[in-house]
């Protein structure tokens, strides 16, 4: 499993390239936000973060994946 930070504003591309990229390459992808909640991005686009980071089991993770933004 990888995790995948996400807040609001946050750069789509930055953010969907990797998201699918990891499930192409056989991984799941946890969206992790300071609440599980929805996020909206600079245009409008919005996604559902999964977990907090408090609540991560990072003993299940293999990777984190911090998307760029402005």
């Amino acid at each position: 499993m990888i995790a995948l930070l996400i807040e609001d504003n946050f750069d789509e591309q930055e953010f969907i390239y990797p998201f699918y990229r990891v499930q192409e390459a056989g991984f799941k992808t946890l969206v992790v936000g300071p609440e599980a909640k929805i996020y909206k991005g600079k245009t409008g686009f919005s996604w559902q973060a999964d977990i907090t980071p408090a609540d991560v089991d990072t003993e299940q993770l293999s990777g984190l994946i911090v998307p760029g933004g402005y």
